[in-house]
């Protein structure tokens, strides 16, 4: 979809990024950039604009927005450091990576600060965040979830990006065979596509629906 400056500016408007640079410590912590599942799903795509549904420190969000200097991003997350998060929060910490009275919304804003032409955090749960994008007017090229791995918050995450963006790119991480994840995503983006009628397409971790 073609970017629209209105749109952009009106949520821009609700969410805007503060005056001045946050105190908070630089750390792009998270699981790696899964750079071969990206390149699958953004393949053909010119200057896109992508919502990412979970986003923790932004090394992703900082990854996609080097790769591609048209591309424009938003940033949907809780930034709430509670259950597994709340332990991975707690060893940055004790690393000394950050500090005690960061939030980690505001470590995501100090990492993305010098490209925060092109990016906004919408400090929202899922849901509430992604209605929150289509009510301004918003119509992302990409919808990636990526936020609580339970299955039923991926079920009601993927159903609310589908109804939300029908003609956007919906995908995700975390698509996997074994261990505890397999018990969660793989099935809840199964069910959503047989719900909506789609077929679901892997490379790797990767998902998206076709």
């Amino acid at each position: 979809m073609s970017f629209e400056p209105t749109a952009w500016a009106r949520l821009a408007d609700r969410y805007p990024w503060p005056d001045a640079r946050p105190s908070a410590a630089e750390c792009l912590d998270g699981f790696g950039v899964r750079e071969e599942g990206w390149e699958f799903v953004l393949d053909g795509l010119s200057a896109p604009l992508v919502v990412e549904v979970g986003v923790w420190c932004g090394q992703t969000s900082r990854w996609l927005l080097e790769r591609d200097p048209g591309l424009r991003l938003i940033a949907v997350d809780r930034w709430v450091a509670d259950t597994v998060w709340g332990t991975m929060w707690q060893r940055l910490i004790d690393a000394g990576r950050v500090w005690p009275n960061d939030s980690i919304a505001d470590v995501w804003r100090v990492n993305l600060w010098d490209l925060r032409a092109r990016c906004l955090a919408v400090h929202e749960t899922s849901r509430v965040g992604m209605t929150a994008v289509a009510a301004a007017g918003v119509q992302p090229d990409v919808a990636f979830i990526d936020a609580a791995h339970r299955y039923e918050a991926v079920l009601a995450d993927c159903l609310t990006a589908l109804r939300l963006w029908p003609r956007a790119i919906i995908c995700g991480d975390d698509y996997c065979t074994e261990g505890n994840l397999a018990d969660q995503v793989r099935p809840a983006v199964h069910d959503v596509a047989q719900l909506a009628g789609l077929s679901v397409a892997v490379r790797g971790r990767f998902w998206r629906y076709e």
